[in-house]
């Protein structure tokens, strides 16, 4: 049986600052791997809509996305500092589960 190896991996993150977290144990992988991060988001608009009320809703969104592109920098920018390639994606998608599937096809995800 031969030794699994991590490539491409996959991290999909959210606007909590957990984000945080799943990215450092990524960027460990990837470094003891050679890999390289594919650091994904899919928005849920109609998902924070059915929630809220439409002006709150519109202010979530607006609070999602400003935490969304600091937890992509912070990952990008990690990345960077380690020596690792990585790329980011952010969808909006009303299929968040078969998006994840197709990315991950697509970029031949191990």
């Amino acid at each position: 049986m031969g030794d699994i190896s991590y490539r491409n991996i996959l991290v999909p993150i959210d606007e909590r600052q957990m984000s945080k977290r799943v990215v450092d144990h990524a960027l460990h992988v990837a470094e003891i791997e050679s890999g390289n991060l594919i650091v994904i988001y899919v928005e849920d608009k109609k998902g924070i809509e059915s929630i809220y009320p439409k002006e709150l809703s519109e202010k979530m969104l607006v609070v999602v996305r400003e935490n969304i592109e600091a937890n992509m920098g912070y990952a990008m920018a990690e990345a960077e500092k380690a020596g690792i390639a990585a790329e980011k994606i952010i969808l909006n998608s009303d299929d968040i589960a078969g998006d994840l599937i197709r990315v991950e096809e697509e970029k031949s995800v191990d």
